[in-house]
């Protein structure tokens, strides 16, 4: 009998991966649809400039500033990145990667407004935090 190998993205992280995946597209799908829909027979560009409207002010830069450093001495570094806030509550998923090892997190609305935000939770394996404003 023949061995049959797993495929690539059988794990819990593939599984995570695709769920999240599939959500983000069909956020961004039923989006634009619902703005191709509002525009009626008007010119495809118009329906896009009205799906990036609507989902513009949820997106965020978030600047970091983490502290590593090995025997004894500290050594502060700083980066950014980009994130979309998910709820009222001030919730912004972002990537592990921008924020997981951060010390101080800071992020800029669209408005140009900032506000200090804290991590709430972070995953190595599929690369995903989540702040809270």
């Amino acid at each position: 009998m023949a061995s049959q190998s797993k495929p690539l993205f059988h794990s819990h992280f593939g599984t995570r991966a695709k769920r999240v995946t599939t959500t983000v597209f069909a956020l961004v799908f039923i989006t634009f649809a619902n703005s191709a829909r509002a525009v009626g027979n008007d010119s495809l560009e118009e329906a896009i400039q009205l799906s990036v409207k609507k989902v513009y002010p949820a997106i965020v830069r978030i600047h970091v500033v983490a502290e590593n450093g090995s025997g004894g001495r500290m050594k502060k570094s700083r980066g950014s990145g980009s994130g979309v806030i998910i709820s009222k509550q001030g919730h912004v998923v972002t990537n592990h990667h921008v924020a997981g090892k951060s010390t101080r997190l800071t992020c800029r609305l669209h408005d140009g407004q900032e506000l200090e935000a804290t991590l709430v939770g972070t995953d190595t394996l599929t690369d995903l935090s989540v702040l809270r404003l």
